[in-house]
């Protein structure tokens, strides 16, 4: 039994020497990858595993150049991340603006501002068309009221005319009456003086 341990004792150390460095590692393989190769590759005693401590120490810088890696990737991610946070809100503040502009330029395309009063284009129109549809049909109304006055007038001055030509026709028999009369009574004055000379 103590040759054995003799035995182990002395190869032990020769077989930790003997055990060759991992291969360089290929830069695409991962550190779990590497784990299972270190534990394949080493040697096994009873229920442990002894590994050379350069062969450790090798893979403790991979690990730690993992590990620098990882953190300086994941700072340069976290700052991709701060600076794409800052590009979205200005793109969110910029998309705000724009729908902002589009609102009004919708509100200004579609209302009108009349007296400081704000319409919709439409009712606008409809209040539009319904005023000169007013005034068409006042107008329409004052031009046949205005023909039924004018017709009237016609009326009225033709009968004026008709009263004033009667009248002047009255007016002109009358006065020839009168002078018929003058003359008639003219006449018997006369015919009276010659009677009283007699």
């Amino acid at each position: 039994m103590k040759r054995l341990l003799i035995l182990f004792c002395l190869g032990t150390p020769l077989g930790l020497f003997s055990q060759s460095p991992s291969p360089t590692p290929e830069i695409k393989q991962s550190l779990r990858d590497r784990y299972q190769e270190l534990k394949s590759t080493s040697q096994t005693f009873k229920e442990y595993k002894v590994i050379k401590e350069t062969v450790l120490d090798h893979e403790w810088r991979i690990i730690s150049d993992s590990v620098i890696r990882i953190r300086n990737l994941w700072g340069e991610a976290k700052s991709n991340t701060a600076r794409l946070e800052g590009e979205l809100k200005s793109i969110q503040i910029t998309l705000q603006q724009r729908e902002a502009s589009t609102a009004r330029i919708e509100h200004a395309a579609s209302h009108i501002d009349f007296f400081g009063m704000d319409f919709n284009k439409a009712v606008f129109a409809g209040m539009v068309i319904m005023v000169f549809a007013g005034l068409l049909v006042l107008l329409f109304l004052v031009m046949v009221r205005l023909k039924i006055m004018f017709k009237v007038m016609k009326e009225k001055n033709e009968l004026v005319e008709m009263i004033t030509h009667e009248f002047e026709d009255y007016k002109h028999k009358m006065l020839e009456k009168q002078i018929k009369l003058s003359r008639e009574l003219q006449n018997e004055r006369n015919m009276l003086q010659e009677l009283k000379r007699v």
